[in-house]
C-alpha cells in the first residue's frame, strides 16, 4: 500500500484523500509513472480566480499535449492516448506572485526519453503563456526543480529514482 512516508502532504485529510486516488487512478491507468512537478509563476495583475486559471491552464496543457500525440502517431509512430492527471497547490496566499506547485503524473511508456521531456516542457510553457495572455518568452515564469519516475507493481509499492531537468 502506498504509504506517505517520504511525502510530506497538508494536514487537510480531504486534500490527502484526492491526492491518493489521484495517484491510485493514474498507477491503475499505466503501471509505469512518471512524475514531473514544476511550479507555475503567475504574471503581475492577473484577474483570474485561482481554480479558473487552474483550469484554464490543464485544459489548454491536455488539448497541446493531446495535438502533440496525435501528429506522432500520424508518423506511424505507436502511441497510445494518455490521460492527463494532475495534482496543484498553493502554499499560500501572500501576494499575487505566489507561485502554483503542479504535478503531472505521466505515461513513462510515452514521456520516457529526455527529448520528451523538453517537448512536454515547451507545452507546459505555451499553455501557461496562453493562459497569461503572454507572447514573449515565458520561460522566467515556469520552475522545474526536478523529475521522478515512479514504477507501481501490483501491490501499489514503488520505487522513486531522481533524476534532474536539464534546461536547455
Amino acid at each position: 500500500m502506498y504509504t506517505e512516508s517520504n511525502v510530506k502532504l497538508s494536514s487537510n485529510a480531504l486534500w490527502q484523500k484526492c491526492v491518493l486516488a489521484t495517484l491510485y487512478r493514474a498507477a491503475a491507468t499505466h503501471p509505469e509513472i512518471k512524475l514531473l512537478q514544476f511550479k507555475l509563476i503567475p504574471g503581475q495583475g492577473l484577474n483570474k480566480a485561482i481554480p479558473s486559471l487552474m483550469a484554464d491552464f490543464t485544459g489548454e496543457l491536455h488539448r497541446l499535449i493531446s495535438e502533440y500525440l496525435q501528429c506522432k502517431r500520424r508518423r506511424d509512430k505507436s502511441v497510445e492516448p494518455t490521460p492527463l492527471y494532475y495534482l496543484w497547490s498553493r502554499e499560500t496566499v501572500a501576494n499575487d506572485t505566489t507561485p502554483y506547485l503542479m504535478v503531472l503524473l505521466l505515461n513513462n511508456d510515452v514521456w520516457c526519453k529526455s527529448r520528451e521531456v523538453v517537448v512536454l516542457r515547451n507545452l507546459i510553457e505555451q499553455a501557461w503563456g496562453k493562459v497569461l495572455g503572454e507572447d514573449n518568452s515565458i520561460t522566467h515564469l515556469v520552475v522545474y526543480p526536478e523529475v521522478l519516475s515512479l514504477v507501481f507493481d501490483a501491490a501499489n509499492t514503488y520505487n522513486a529514482e531522481p533524476g534532474v531537468l536539464e534546461q536547455t
